[in-house]
Order: C-alpha cells, then sequence, then structure tokens
C-alpha cells in the first residue's frame, strides 16, 4: 500500500506526554532536523515522502517536510522512531489549511472531525498531495 502513498498527515498529540504544545511547536519546529513518532508509519518509508502536520487546536494543516529517514531509537518508550527531515525542506504555512478545506478533498471528508475520524494519521495518495498543494497555494493568496 505503501507504494501509492506520498506521506500522511500526523495529528498532532498535544500535552505533556509528548513535550509537544500547541502555542510552541511551529517557531521549534523550524529548528529541528527531525520528528519523534509513536510508531513506524509505512506512509513514510522511502526517500522524500511528506509529513504533514494537522494540528486539532487550529483545526488546520498547519505544516510539512519531506523525510529522508526512519531510525528507531528507543530514546523514548512512547516516541522511539525519529524521522530525520530533508535539510531545506521544512515549510510551516502562513496561513493554514482549515480543515473545512480538506474536507473538499476525497478521502479525507471526515479529517479531524470528533468522533468521525479516530486515526493518529491519514494516508496521502499522489491525487490527494496535488490537491492540498493547490489549496496551500491559494490559501498563500
Amino acid at each position: 500500500m505503501a507504494a501509492n502513498v506520498v506521506g500522511i498527515i500526523l495529528k498532532l498529540d498535544f500535552g505533556d506526554k509528548s513535550e509537544v504544545y500547541d502555542d510552541s511547536y511551529l517557531s521549534e519546529l523550524m529548528q529541528q532536523k527531525s520528528w519523534y513518532t509513536p510508531r513506524r508509519y509505512a506512509g513514510l518509508d522511502g526517500v522524500g515522502r511528506k509529513l504533514y502536520f494537522y494540528d486539532r487546536t487550529r483545526k488546520a494543516i498547519t505544516a510539512e517536510v519531506k523525510i529522508g529517514s526512519i531510525v528507531k531509537t528507543g530514546e523514548d518508550a512512547n516516541y522511539p522512531w525519529r524521522n530525520s527531515f530533508e535539510p531545506g525542506t521544512i515549510r510551516v504555512y502562513k496561513s493554514p489549511i482549515p480543515r473545512a478545506k480538506l474536507h473538499s478533498i476525497m478521502g479525507f471528508e471526515n479529517l479531524g472531525t470528533p468522533r468521525k475520524d479516530r486515526t493518529p494519521y491519514r494516508n496521502v495518495t499522489p491525487a490527494q498531495d496535488l490537491k492540498i498543494m493547490r489549496l496551500r497555494r491559494k490559501m498563500a493568496g
């Protein structure tokens, strides 16, 4: 299945367990070289796959980055997988893509909708990625 996937939308888990906080993660992300996740996502395996960040507080995709490699570090039992970024690929959106706009993309109709979307991530196909990029350009003006 991962062959038809160009990346994933990761729904951020804010709080003390993850040590990711909605008021600071975007500025911190710009200085990071990797992102730790609780599991290895098949949709990120492979060179140059995208990791989109979905912010439950803002109800929007706020950033993206291309993943260069994935390694199990075991440094943190809750987040043992390090997804290393390809240099220069972090994009924090000045205008996040709101959930309502994402719902117009086939397969994302319930993305981030309480009680309808319980998965911590969502695979992104090439067609969906193209539509996300178009929405990002529209939002940027």
